[in-house]
């Protein structure tokens, strides 16, 4: 399974890291060209409580010629989604799943109108990363859960697939049959918590 991580900021170099330390094909994708020649160049260094580690994973800052891609995962800020997947449309075949993990609301609206209704899919994840520098970053994953689901509430193999991948990666991972109220659920934690 070709996974690319559109938007391998902090949090999608955790989740990224992870699955490709877990031996999934993963490309991070990032518009910064230092952090990605310095991905290339050395691994991408995870640093946990567990101690620090180097991860050989891909990296680039454009889609074009990465191929299609089994799943890409949406990592991009809120506002730079429509751009991001428009730019990323190289990495959407027919059978492409588009895995929205983003914060807030409304992200699979914009998603499906560029690639389709039947191919998006959304989640919500409770892992962390912060920048240390360039191909650097804390990671949170231990212990943090992701949960992934069709828009329609149906559990289907490929969600299950995905769901699966992410779980032999040490990514807690479930697939919840009602994916939207789960999604208010944590706006709704953010809202109180994050102020």
């Amino acid at each position: 399974m070709h996974i690319c991580i559109l938007g391998a900021g902090a949090l999608g170099c955790a989740i990224g890291g992870a699955l490709a330390e877990a031996g999934a094909d993963v490309t991070l994708i990032n518009r910064s060209p230092v952090h990605v020649a310095v991905i290339n160049a050395h691994g991408l260094t995870l640093v946990t409580p567990d101690g620090e580690r180097t991860v050989a994973v891909r990296a680039a800052t454009a889609c074009e010629g990465l191929g299609v891609a089994d799943v890409v995962v949406v990592l991009v800020k809120s506002f730079d989604t429509r751009a991001a997947m428009e730019g990323a449309r190289a990495l959407v075949g027919p059978d492409t799943a588009v895995l929205s993990l983003q914060n807030g609301l409304g992200h699979e609206d914009i998603l499906a109108d560029i690639v389709g209704r039947e191919r998006v899919l959304a989640g919500k994840t409770y892992v962390g990363g912060v920048m240390l520098g360039p191909g650097r970053i804390l990671s949170g994953v231990t212990g943090k859960h992701t949960v992934i689901g069709e828009l329609d509430g149906t559990v289907t193999p490929r969600v299950q697939r995905i769901a699966d991948v992410f779980n032999r990666a040490g990514l807690r991972t479930e697939v919840s049959d009602n994916i939207l109220g789960t999604m208010w659920d944590k706006l709704l934690i953010n809202v109180a918590t994050g102020a």
